[in-house]
């Protein structure tokens, strides 16, 4: 096993020396469970990659709006139909 020093703040620190005398335990034995139990809630920590970086877009097509009007069409609650030729009309 490894020794290592944590802080608590004085709440923490009696809640869980409290929770120890109740199981008639260490607070040590307690704080090794918790942690034990947040390592068992989280399997993925250690198998994250080590550095993420985004998708590589592929052709994402010809430019329907131009960038000047993105703003204002954004600002819309629907799109107009001649701004969306792929969009099925009714």
């Amino acid at each position: 096993m490894i020794r290592t020093q944590i802080q608590l703040s004085t709440r923490m620190y009696e809640g869980v020396k409290q929770l120890a005398r109740e199981e008639e335990s260490s607070l040590t034995e307690v704080i090794r469970r918790a942690v034990g139990d947040l390592l068992r809630s989280h399997p993925e920590v250690g198998r994250r990659p080590a550095r993420w970086s985004p998708p590589v877009m592929r052709d994402p097509g010809r430019i329907l709006v131009p960038e000047s009007e993105w703003r204002a069409l954004a600002s819309e609650s629907e799109v107009p139909d001649d701004l969306m030729p792929l969009r099925k009309r009714a």
